[in-house]
């Protein structure tokens, strides 16, 4: 049995050097146990938190198999068991926040920077909408052909700004002044969104359109297409 707890605790320090503020919300009672599985819910070993505790479970002929697959689900059964009520839960998933994290915050001043260049405006403004758009495909699911679609979300956001940011290139836009003034002019608030929407205007996949100042980039596609691929943003309309 100790090397069952051992195991547990190793997994959850790891755990909790992504998330301590999470572990601390859910685990609320600060405690471990281990149970015999008496609901079925596990194969061989698993884990669940029942009124802020963290339980180790294991099927009664199992007991103490297997311990160093304890945890192995551990985020997945956090986030089952939500934050108590009253408590400040983040609107996204410790996963997605963590894609973010790598795969967008580290690589988005890269994209801000060439948009700047592109358009002439030092502080232009990116705004991903990430709650917004997160629980747009929470409302609308991916399908089979992406699994664990919260973990590429970050990443996927970040195509349609580097999108954005290759089209002005390859339109040459910073070699127009023409151009340029245009869209600095339809673009008066200097800031670009990202926005999911349930109907394009003109455009089958993805749209850019101006509206009160702001670029927006609007994508209406099964939610597959946004995560998986990064479909061309098309050439800009200025009014």
């Amino acid at each position: 049995m100790n090397s069952t707890v051992e195991a547990a605790v190793s997994q959850l320090t790891e755990y909790a050097k992504k998330s301590i503020k999470e572990v601390n919300a859910v685990i609320f009672n600060h405690k471990l146990t281990v149970v015999i599985d008496t609901e079925d819910k596990v194969g061989i070993v698993g884990c669940d938190v029942k009124e802020g505790i963290l339980r180790i479970l294991f099927k009664d002929v199992y007991i103490g198999s297997n311990v160093t697959q304890s945890l192995a689900k551990l985020q997945a059964s956090i986030e089952a068991a939500g934050y108590p009520a009253g408590a400040d839960a983040p609107a996204l998933p410790l996963e997605t926040r963590m894609n973010i994290r790598d795969h967008y915050e580290t690589k988005i001043g890269e994209v801000q920077s060439k948009l700047a260049k592109e358009l002439e405006i030092p502080d232009i403004k990116l705004t991903p909408n990430f709650e917004i758009n997160f629980a747009f495909l929470k409302k609308n699911p991916p399908d089979s052909m992406v699994r664990d679609w919260e973990k590429i979300f970050g990443q996927s956001t970040l195509t349609y700004f580097g999108g954005l940011a290759d089209t002005l290139e390859n339109l040459k836009v910073a070699q127009d002044d023409m151009v340029q003034e245009g869209i600095q002019e339809a673009l008066s608030k200097g800031e670009i969104s990202l926005r999911l929407v349930d109907k394009l205007v003109n455009r089958t996949y993805n749209e850019v359109i101006f509206e009160d100042g702001i670029l927006y980039i609007h994508v209406h596609e099964p939610p597959t297409l946004f995560l998986a691929y990064n479909f061309p943003v098309p050439v800009l309309t200025i009014p």
